[in-house]
């Protein structure tokens, strides 16, 4: 994870490294931070380029809160809101099984700070 642009608030755009399990090589995307709320503990965040947009997706916008559970639990809420594009036809694409964002954002900030961050 990489911040490309602003100070890590709100407008905040990240880019994210995957490396793909499927051995298919490495993926790119860009989310924009939407929301973020220190005291509800709640970052939301919309995809801007790439991953699911890639994926059968017009517009992707997922969001975390993390509550504490005990001391070393935490118990995470994972909110996802989507469009999907539309074939020729008007009906939708057949859209891929995808994992969900929020997991792929917590892969990547577990990542980034084990790296020290």
């Amino acid at each position: 994870m990489q911040v490309i642009e602003g100070d890590g608030g709100v407008g905040t755009i990240l880019l994210i490294t995957r490396h793909c399990s499927s051995g298919s090589g490495v993926r790119y995307q860009k989310e924009r931070i939407s929301e973020l709320d220190a005291t509800a503990h709640e970052i939301g965040f919309e995809y801007v380029q790439a991953g699911f947009l890639n994926e059968g997706f017009s517009y992707y916008k997922g969001s975390l809160q993390l509550s504490a559970k005990g001391e070393h639990q935490t118990v995470v809420i994972s909110k996802v809101c989507y469009y999907e594009l539309e074939n020729e036809e008007g009906s939708t694409e057949k859209l891929k099984t995808v994992e969900p964002a929020g997991l792929n954002f917590l892969r990547s900030l577990a990542k980034h700070l084990s790296n020290g961050a």
